[in-house]
């Protein structure tokens, strides 16, 4: 276990799935009436002794299958741009860019910027935050962010980001004028949510999945997030089954993966840099009974003009809910 976590850090010899982390369909939900596969796997490439990535053959030929039925998938990926993991992060890049990979969307969200830390940052202005949020998305050179050129461009698909800004500033907050440090930690993690519904719907994919180099950490804190937000939107949170189904599917991939839990800061600014604290508050956050109902009633019809998640169905998840809409 521990060679694991070895190769992954170096670089040289790294290959997750070949190493026993397997993908696999974490749930499936309806998305203005399309059903969407949401998938859990590690980084689909392979470092050899130079640490040079590539893309692994068994992911080539997934999207070979799909493009072969016609259907989309979209990757997000919450791997750096720089540093150890930018030779990952830039394999997936140049894999979109290939001329037969069209069904391939990839969308990069930063998790190590000092902007998603907000270091050195105390309460804010939310307008003047939310405007950072948007520049460190689409406009600031070096902030971690990567989407399509196209997208980019649209001025359709900015207004969107936009309007989703201050969908969660409402949802969360009730539009309050300034933000707590740990507010805007907690709009971060909500937002990216959001965001990956609404990128689900925008790419039209049949497929998504949310990772980073193992996906138990990162993208398990995502992944968690993503799915309690459907499961209010659907009314499902305080369901008993539905609690149970959730902590599975937010601690079961790290600890079959790695035989660990989703991993915690350390040092004074734990809050903000370690990814089990901002999953914790986050959840919290969620919780709370004004914010489920706020939530449960945008649904995010700004977005769309008209309803996104299919709030009469429910997560589908194999030998769970078998009455799954």
């Amino acid at each position: 276990m521990e060679f694991k976590k070895l190769t992954g850090h170096t670089n040289i010899g790294f290959d997750s799935h070949w190493q026993g982390n397997i993908p696999y369909k974490l749930f499936s939900t309806s998305l203005r009436g399309r059903f969407v596969n949401f998938l859990r796997m590690g980084t689909p490439t392979i470092e050899g002794l130079t640490g040079l990535a590539k893309i692994t053959p068994e992911f080539k030929a997934y999207l070979d299958d799909l493009a072969f039925r016609k259907e989309q998938h979209l990757y997000i990926s919450l791997q750096k741009r720089d540093g150890n993991e930018a030779g990952r992060t830039l394999a997936l890049q140049n894999l979109q860019r290939e001329p037969d990979r069209k069904n391939f969307k990839l969308v990069v969200l930063a998790q190590d910027s000092s902007f998603y830390k907000q270091k050195g940052r105390g309460i804010q202005d939310a307008d003047t935050f939310k405007k950072e949020f948007f520049l460190q998305m689409l406009e600031k050179e070096g902030s971690g962010f990567y989407f399509p050129e196209k997208w980019k461009n649209k001025r359709k698909f900015q207004d969107k980001l936009k309007n989703l800004l201050d969908d969660v500033h409402y949802v969360l907050f009730s539009n309050k004028v300034n933000l707590e440090k740990q507010e805007k930690l907690d709009f971060i993690e909500v937002y990216y949510a959001y965001l990956s519904i609404f990128l689900s719907d925008y790419s039209q994919a049949g497929s998504i999945n949310i990772s980073c180099k193992d996906a138990i950490d990162r993208a398990g804190k995502l992944n968690s997030l993503v799915t309690q937000l459907i499961m209010i939107i659907q009314g499902k949170a305080e369901d008993p089954r539905h609690r149970q189904v959730h902590g599975v599917l937010t601690h079961a991939p790290a600890l079959a993966a790695k035989s660990q839990a989703v991993i915690a800061g350390h040092g004074k600014d734990k809050a903000a840099s370690g990814r089990r604290e901002r999953l914790v508050t986050a959840l919290e956050v969620l919780k709370d009974p004004a914010v489920r109902d706020r939530i449960r009633k945008l649904n995010i019809t700004n977005l769309a003009g008209e309803m996104l998640i299919n709030v009469n169905g429910d997560i589908a998840i194999a030998g769970v809910f078998n009455d799954a809409g």
